[in-house]
């Protein structure tokens, strides 16, 4: 495809790419187009990509492939039969006929539709039955984390059950301290009034005696 690009010439630089445009008449409304006119474009580059229009907008070549075939210049194009065809559909396989005779009579377009149609269906049904797959994975998944699940809470209940009763035997132990410690408080200061009435008393009696 590369040699339909203009190579260049002494007098011209080459170009990267070549373009063709064919400009059909729908005045009839024959094509499924609004329009009354309907370009096609097709542009190939050198590094074999293509690029197609309709009517100036960017689109699929199977957009254009649509078009044609409604307007019956389809891939064979039986709409139309110069000379020499004849003797070809004369001598051709009654299949090869079957095919000509649709594709003129404008059936060819529609069973095109139907085998995109059947071509979509199987591959919708192929995408639901991996969305089954996975779906029956994933609940194959969901027992184990289930069960992970009810773990890791008994756990946290356990956990939360054992520092409460850490903090209740913490308290319990701070509590019976500080009540030992009331107590010896008490005990020190009535031996501490003892001791210091014992002293008052010994201190009179020496008094006496020295004044005796």
């Amino acid at each position: 495809m590369e040699d339909i690009i203009f190579a260049g010439s002494e007098s011209r630089k080459k170009v990267n790419l070549a373009e063709v445009t064919l400009v059909l008449d729908n005045e009839d409304g024959h094509m499924s187009s609004e329009f009354a006119e309907i370009s096609m474009t097709r542009r190939l580059f050198r590094t074999g990509e293509s690029e197609y229009y309709l009517n100036g907008t960017a689109c699929r070549r199977k957009d254009l492939l649509d078009l044609l075939i409604d307007s019956g210049l389809g891939k064979e194009a039986y709409s139309m039969i110069g000379q020499g065809e004849v003797e070809k559909i004369l001598s051709s396989k009654p299949e090869e006929r079957r095919v000509m005779f649709e594709d003129a009579a404008g059936v060819l377009k529609y069973k095109s539709r139907k085998q995109q149609s059947e071509k979509k269906l199987t591959e919708t049904k192929d995408n639901l039955q991996r969305v089954e797959d996975i779906l029956s994975e994933l609940e194959q998944q969901i027992e184990p984390l289930e069960r992970q699940a009810s773990t890791a809470k008994e756990y946290v209940e356990k956990r939360e059950e054992y520092e409460k009763l850490d903090i209740s035997l913490l308290s319990f132990d701070i509590d019976d301290k500080h009540g030992q410690w009331t107590s010896k408080k008490n005990k020190l200061q009535t031996l501490q009034a003892t001791l210091e009435t014992k002293g008052a008393q010994l201190e009179k009696k020496a008094f006496k005696n020295k004044t005796m």
